[in-house]
């Protein structure tokens, strides 16, 4: 017998439905690989804000990320980590009102397989320098020439806990090995600094190198990899200076050369980290080779009195700080401040991690 092509055509239809459903209850259990987040007004006792909770995670880990609300329904959205910690069911984000209103973003949760996450490997070892709490004046006074608007008003900072930053910025031999890839610029030698890096692949090389550590007995559960705030980071480029670079005023940038590769002595590249003199802790290249990512959404400094700041509201901006091999030299003073403005990748920016308590 011949079966009509329509008829033929409206069977394998039904076939392909009956098919797409479960044949057991434990194929109904698998964990859904992306879980859309729905905001609820919640009341906290600094004021409300918009709470964002995921349900149906049966104790599966899931990373939350975000993408612009009038692009997050089409195929080619760039959903980006809000950050890289893995959660499960319970309130995940909670956004105050201001930033939920501005930002206007959609929230989702992505099922991640935390035995198979990555499959990086332990880099050469981190080098640390430990930094003792304490206080210092951010920002330039009006006695710098040089002084950008974004520097002012002078703020006091004070750091509650001790951290340590790494003694220099991140190399491609250290990056490659933990993500696996190498986006710099300039690939000749693996002991320059990585650049090209999003702020997103720092943190998430902050995040995998705190893993491998952990699993290797190097680093305890009760502390973690992060990049520095914006405090941190000036707080140990000052290394208990007050002038415009951590080794004098050097009003004419005539010492510069000696601390930093940047415009005017690096031949339009960067250069292998350690290459330079160190402050009086032992960090190298704060004042220049690459510009360096730290934790803050980028904003103005509040002025008055600030313990343990974080800037920034929200955006995608983040804080920029130290010279690089491209600028000037008024560009590679400790209080200089820049934020992620580019568009084009020109290899000159990197980071260097920071070691805290986990919280």
């Amino acid at each position: 017998m011949i079966v009509p092509f329509d008829r033929l055509f409206v069977w394998s239809v039904i076939l392909g439905i009956c098919l797409s459903f479960p044949l057991n209850s434990q194929a109904a259990e698998e964990p859904r690989k992306v879980i859309l987040l729905k905001p609820e007004r919640f009341e906290l006792a600094n004021g409300p804000c918009m709470m964002f909770w995921l349900r149906g995670a049966n104790g599966n880990k899931y990373q939350i990320e975000s993408a612009p609300a009038k692009f997050a329904s089409r195929w080619w959205a760039r959903w980006t980590p809000v950050d890289f910690e893995l959660r499960s069911d319970g309130p995940v984000l909670c956004v105050d009102l201001e930033t939920y209103g501005l930002n206007r973003l959609e929230y989702r949760a992505v099922l991640v397989d935390e035995e198979t996450a990555f499959s990086g490997t332990l880099p050469p070892t981190t080098e640390m320098i430990w930094i003792d709490p304490g206080a210092f004046v951010m920002g330039s006074s009006t006695h710098d020439l040089d002084r950008d608007d974004d520097e002012r008003p002078l703020t006091v900072i004070r750091l509650t806990q001790p951290y340590a930053l790494g003694v220099h910025e991140v190399t491609q031999l250290q990056f490659v090995p933990v993500m696996g890839y190498n986006p710099s610029r300039f690939k000749f030698d693996p002991s320059h600094p990585v650049t090209n890096a999003r702020w997103e692949d720092a943190m998430e090389y902050c995040r995998r190198l705190t893993i491998l550590e952990r699993a290797a007995g190097l680093l305890g559960e009760d502390y973690k990899y992060r990049l520095p705030t914006e405090a941190e980071w000036e707080y140990g480029c000052r290394a208990g200076s007050t002038t415009r670079f951590h080794y004098g005023d050097d009003p004419d940038y005539e010492l510069l050369a000696a601390y930093a590769w940047y415009g005017k002595n690096s031949g339009g590249s960067t250069h292998p980290v350690m290459t330079r003199l160190p402050n009086a802790w032992g960090l190298h290249g704060m004042h220049g080779n690459v510009h360096e990512w730290c934790l803050d959404q980028y904003d103005f400094l509040p002025g008055g009195y600030v313990e343990d700041p974080i800037g920034g509201k929200g955006g995608d901006l983040y804080v920029i700080r130290g010279g690089s091999w491209l600028e000037l030299g008024k560009d590679c003073r400790t209080s200089d401040r820049h934020r992620n403005w580019f568009t084009s990748y020109v290899g000159n920016v990197g980071f260097r991690v920071a070691l805290v308590a986990e919280e």
